[in-house]
C-alpha cells in the first residue's frame, strides 16, 4: 500500500498541478518508481490510497483508494484507510520515497508484529539534505534484541539517534487490530497523530516493533533540494534505478 493522498507543500510550485507522488525523478515518477520496486521483491498487490489531485493517479492505471480526509488529517487517516481494505501482513510505503527492493525482501520476511525500515547510516544523508542534521532528526532507540523502545521524539545530540525511519513499514494482525483500537478510542489521534506517535503508542502497549535496517541508498523527496540530491546518488550509483515502470 503506497500513501498518496497529500500534496507535498514544500516541494512548492512542482506539486501544484499534481500529488507528491508523481513528482519525477530521473523522469520515473515516484509511484511508478515504487511499484517496480514493490513488485521486483515480489509483491503482486499494490494499491495507491489517494486524495489531492486523485484523478491524476487515477488515470496511470493504479488500483486506488480515495481518503476522503487527506486535507484534514495526515498519514494516520491513509494507515486506517489502508488497515479497513487490506488484509495483513500489509507492506505500507510512503509516497515520497526511493529505494531498493531488497528493503522490501528483508521486511516481507520479518516477523515481528510490526516491523520498521531505518538508515542505520542516516547521518550523512540528513547532512546532505539539512544544514542541521538535528533540525529534521528524531529519536530512534534499540534494545538487545533490536526491537524499538523509542521513536519520532526531539533530542539534543547525534549521539541519542541509532538510525532513522524510512516512512516504509510491513504491519500484521495483532498489530493492525491494536491499532485500529487505538484510533476508535480516541478520535482525535485520527487528526492528530503522525506514524511515529502511533509507533510510540504501540511499543507502550508492550506490541513488539523490529527495526530492519536499510543496507542500500534511499532518499526522501520533501523538499525541491532533496530532487538533486536524488539525483546524484543514483548518478553516483548510490541507488540503484529500478528496472521495470508501471
Amino acid at each position: 500500500m503506497i500513501l498518496a493522498a497529500g500534496r507535498g507543500s514544500r516541494l512548492g510550485s512542482i506539486t501544484k498541478s499534481k500529488p507528491k507522488g508523481m513528482t519525477k525523478v530521473c523522469n520515473t515518477t515516484l509511484l511508478d518508481w515504487q511499484h517496480s520496486t514493490l513488485r521486483s521483491a515480489g509483491i503482486e498487490e499494490i494499491f495507491v490510497i489517494t486524495g489531492y489531485l486523485s484523478q491524476v493517479i487515477e488515470t496511470k492505471g493504479y488500483k486506488t483508494i480515495f481518503n476522503s480526509y487527506w486535507n484534514r488529517s495526515n498519514m494516520i487517516s491513509s494507515i486506517m484507510v489502508a488497515l479497513e481494505n487490506i488484509d495483513t501482513p500489509l507492506i505500507i510505503s510512503y509516497s515520497d520515497i526511493i529505494y531498493n527492493d531488497a528493503i522490501v525482501k528483508d521486511l516481507i520476511k520479518s516477523d515481528s508484529e510490526l516491523s520498521v525500515a531505518y538508515d542505520k547510516k542516516w547521518l550523512k544523508l540528513w547532512k546532505m539534505r539539512f544544514e542541521e542534521p538535528l533540525s529534521d532528526a528524531e529519536s530512534f532507540t534499540l534494545d538487545l534484541k533490536g526491537n524499538i523502545t523509542e521513536i519520532g521524539n526531539k533530542v539534543k545530540t547525534v549521539e541519542e539517534i541509532e538510525g532513522q525511519f524510512m516512512g516504509l513499514l510491513k504491519i500484521n494482525s495483532k498489530a493492525k487490530d491494536l491499532i485500529i483500537n487505538i484510533i476508535n478510542q480516541d478520535s482525535s489521534k485520527f487528526y492528530n497523530y503522525d506514524t511515529t506517535k502511533l509507533i510510540n503508542e504501540l511499543i507502550n502497549n508492550d506490541i513488539s516493533v523490529g527495526a530492519v535496517a536499510n543496507q542500500d541508498g534511499w532518499c526522501e523527496i520533501d523538499r525541491p533540494r532533496d530532487l538533486q540530491i536524488a539525483s546524484k546518488l543514483i548518478k553516483d550509483g548510490i541507488i540503484k534505478m529500478p528496472h521495470n515502470s508501471l
